[in-house]
């Protein structure tokens, strides 16, 4: 049975005029800035409570650990987490590795300091299971990525190699990983300078390929995943294995001409590549054409779209000192982009190599944060004000971790878009797991697909803009939540403290006086608690929970009235 779970209205509809892209840094006020520099960032809820937290990579320090406050500050709480330090480390990536319902954390490191797998341990703290786990300790890491080549939710592991052999971990199920590269095909390919790799369905076939670029002369790879191993190469059949002045850095993969087919886009020194789909499997590069081909010592890069328009714009992130080329951001009008960073007050001069996108005070626009070398790190909240839409799909698996690998399209109004759960992108970076799509003036989507990584599908029709909605991967027994705000003032708010060791309390909000009923269902669609129905008077009203006697893990509240019903995640740990 397929679980469609309806998360509560962040935002109204904007009546405001429609205006430009802007941005507000928030960078100094934030609470994000370090006294160590930092190469790649990772935008992750890891304390699960409904808000994208912020992770960075730090040289010769612990990884910040930055927890949303809710209200544009951050808390680093790296220090009580157990998490160590030093060494030079450049990628953080989250991924719920041994399926307990708790995100744990990667931290790749290159040069100095040893790989480590830090497991949650539930409770805030982390334990590294690196050596237990079969992660390489001294592998040198230019990037890294999890994906789900195989198909059975557990996610596994790539390592791109600085000047070695890559490396591909097959996630055994229980958090542990077995090298598979030769198998795999990837254990003797060319010894290269790394830079990013993504896993990506690029031909949409229902499992992740791999595209692998590298500093230098050494050509892209793209590696078509056909169900089993070996990965193969086809990167020069296709088109997409040219490096043009070479120097490749950073990756994002979208669909910037509206047909539903993914493009790809490499950051470089100077000269930028864009290769777009030509819904055969081949590509065409096309970077000056659509205007954009500019790029510095260019690295991060996200493909978003900031404005809400239907259209996936793009931002990209530079080390300013080569040649004082600031950040960038390329608005997309029907696949023609214009550089528009200045206007938007988002073009700075910064020492940047990581960038990550995410809704930081969840108002349905995509924010952007990116690390510095000095420890200036970056915070810009988007504050973009027109009469544009959104929605979030939020897919998640049996155990409510984000479904890496999952595909996400919509069809609205004419519209087909596309959007992938990716745990890996950018340059060295992660962004929010929960896919965002604009939507125009459109008020309804017509259909919403989710092709998970097992090979399953869920759709939904019919859903209302402006909101959040959380699929929950098939075969879980929960009752169809379907689009059902008849009344906008009937809200069902998070629950606090989330997560929670014993009492909790669960805001609503009524219209009217009607009369509620309220449950606690569990991962695998059994309902553990409930309440009878209650009358509730019109107006604010909040339930009080004892949870202390109810396993960790995670839950899905629901309430459930003559409007119709709302529910929530939440997290019990003990």
């Amino acid at each position: 049975m397929i679980a469609i779970l309806v998360i509560s209205t962040l935002a109204e509809p904007s009546r405001v005029a429609a205006q430009a892209i802007t941005f507000e840094s928030i960078s100094l006020s934030s609470g994000i800035q370090t006294q160590s520099g930092g190469t790649g960032v990772a935008v992750y809820d890891f304390d699960q409570d409904g808000w994208d937290d912020i992770t960075i990579a730090l040289k010769n320090a612990r990884p910040a650990l930055f927890r949303n406050n809710r209200d544009n500050t951050f808390t680093n709480i790296a220090e009580e987490s157990g998490i160590e330090g030093g060494g030079n480390a450049v990628v953080p990536l989250w991924a719920d590795v041994d399926m307990d319902g708790f995100p744990d954390l990667f931290l790749g490191h290159k040069g100095a300091g040893i790989n480590r797998l830090y497991h949650n341990n539930g409770d805030g703290s982390f334990t590294d299971v690196a050596v237990d786990a079969g992660i390489p300790l001294h592998a040198v890491i230019g990037s890294a990525a999890f994906g789900d080549y195989d198909g059975d939710m557990a996610p596994d592991l790539y390592l791109a190699v600085d000047r070695g052999y890559d490396i591909l971990l097959r996630n055994r199920g229980d958090g542990s990983f077995e090298d598979v590269s030769a198998s795999a095909g990837v254990s003797g390919m060319e010894r290269s300078v790394a830079m990013q790799m993504m896993w990506v369905d690029y031909d949409l076939d229902g499992d992740q390929d791999l595209f692998i670029v590298h500093d230098g002369s050494t050509r892209s790879r793209l590696l078509v995943n056909e169900g089993f191993l070996p990965l193969i190469n086809i990167a020069s059949s296709v088109n997409i294995d040219d490096i043009g002045a070479g120097n490749s850095m950073g990756i994002a993969w979208g669909d910037v001409t509206g047909d539903g087919i993914p493009d790809a886009y490499v950051s470089r020194i100077g000269t930028a590549g864009l290769y777009v789909g030509d819904g055969s499997g081949g590509f065409t590069e096309e970077a000056v054409q659509r205007g954009v081909d500019r790029n510095g010592m260019s690295w991060g890069v996200v493909m978003e779209d900031f404005d809400n328009d239907g259209q996936k714009d793009l931002f990209v992130v530079s080390t300013s000192g080569y040649d004082s080329t600031p950040t960038l951001l390329f608005h997309n009008a029907d696949g023609i982009f214009s550089e528009i960073g200045e206007a938007a007050g988002i073009s700075i001069l910064t020492e940047a190599k990581g960038l990550a996108a995410g809704d930081f005070n969840r108002d349905g626009w995509i924010d952007l944060v990116f690390p510095s070398a000095t420890g200036s790190h970056s915070i810009f909240l988007n504050t973009t004000s027109n009469n544009s839409n959104w929605i979030n799909v939020q897919a998640v698996d049996k155990m409510s971790g984000p479904a890496i690998g999952a595909r996400v399209e919509i069809f609205a109004a004419g519209l087909h878009q596309i959007e992938f759960v990716h745990a890996g992108e950018s340059f060295c970076s992660q962004s929010t797991p929960i896919a965002h799509f604009g939507v125009g003036r459109e008020t309804v989507i017509d259909e919403i697909r989710i092709y998970w990584p097992d090979g399953s599908v869920s759709s939904e029709t019919g859903s209302l803009v402006n909101r959040t909605l959380l699929f929950v991967q098939p075969g879980i027994s929960v009752a169809n939540e379907t689009a059902d705000f008849i009344d906008a003032r009937f809200n069902l708010a998070q629950n606090y403290p989330n997560p929670v060791w014993k009492e909790t309390t669960i805001p609503f909000e009524l219209p009217e006086q009607m009369r509620v009923q309220f449950e606690i269902i569990d991962i695998l669609g059994r309902i553990v608690y409930q309440q009878p129905p209650q009358l509730r008077n019109a107006g604010p009203n909040h339930i009080m929970v004892d949870a202390s006697k109810l396993p960790a893990g995670q839950y899905i509240y629901r309430l459930v009235t003559s409007s119709g019903s709302k529910s929530r995640l939440m997290t019990v740990r003990q």
